[in-house]
């Protein structure tokens, strides 16, 4: 017998596939519907939480209580009101019931222990909300504030001081977050290594930059208030007859630079009698 026929003969399935042939493709799982979760017994309400449609029935009175922003969308002027089940797709599932389940006082079934992620949905959750009294008395044992350090990878730490009012914790990560980023081509904060990820209130932004708008303000005064000072000066303040500043008196003399004392050359443009145009351009 031919030996290359019995060789053929005993090849693997995968190399006796003709051209046409293509494996099977391995099954994807289909996504598994979290357990309902039933925090009120009788309950008035489900909420459907999250992409997967975590079911957490409620009561409707107690969610007035804690939020509100619930009291407001449960009340008869919304149609929420009126319906069984009501809808969050947006929402963390794990951090919503933390909130929902000390606004029914299942005290002992809180965590005893949350890592940043899961403190920083917790905070989106009572931003969105207005449920922050709700979790306060819980922070202390949530929340290590020596560990709040804001770098890469951890700069919601500010988003979750903030949303929380842990003031000295939010004013050290902004000062932090400013002298450790750049702006890029697009005008966006980053790191030496990557992006700056951050979510933060528009009331907060608007804050910011009215504060910078305000810092550049006072920034360009100064500089300029000290530029009208020497330019409005045409005598040496050192005393020096042979000075360039003691010929700008001169009709005719025009220097398109002015010397001060210590020596610094200052290119003047535009004119130093029409610096307020300049000025304004730069805030």
């Amino acid at each position: 017998m031919d030996s290359s026929s019995d060789d053929d003969y005993h090849e693997s399935p995968a190399k006796r596939l003709h051209a046409d042939d293509t494996p099977p493709k391995p099954s994807t799982p289909e996504p598994i519907t979290p357990e309902p979760v039933t925090l009120a017994n009788p309950s008035d309400l489900t909420l459907i939480v999250g992409p997967l449609g975590q079911s957490i029935h409620v009561s409707r009175g107690a969610l007035r209580l804690a939020s509100p922003v619930w009291n407001t969308m449960f009340s008869d002027q919304w149609a929420e009101s009126s319906k069984k089940e009501v809808q969050f797709p947006d929402d963390d599932p794990e951090a919503l019931l933390i909130v929902l389940g000390i606004a029914h006082l299942r005290f002992k079934e809180r965590p005893k222990v949350l890592l940043y992620r899961q403190l920083v949905e917790l905070a989106v959750i009572c931003d969105k909300y207005d449920t922050v009294a709700v979790i306060r008395p819980f922070l202390q044992e949530w929340i290590g504030y020596e560990e709040m350090k804001v770098g890469p990878g951890t700069e919601e730490w500010i988003f979750v001081a903030w949303t929380f009012g842990i003031r000295d914790k939010f004013v050290n990560g902004v000062q932090d977050l400013v002298r450790n980023t750049l702006a890029d081509a697009q005008e966006c904060l980053v790191w030496p290594e990557q992006h700056v990820t951050l979510r933060l209130p528009i009331d907060l932004l608007d804050c910011i930059s009215q504060a910078r708008q305000e810092s550049i303000t006072k920034l360009m005064n100064l500089a300029f208030g000290h530029l009208d000072t020497c330019v409005s000066i045409n005598k040496c303040a050192r005393g020096s007859q042979t000075c360039i500043g003691n010929t700008m008196d001169e009709p005719d003399y025009h220097p398109p630079f002015c010397y001060v004392s210590p020596p610094i050359l200052l290119h003047i443009t535009p004119p130093r009698f029409s610096l307020a145009p300049a000025r304004n351009n730069f805030v």
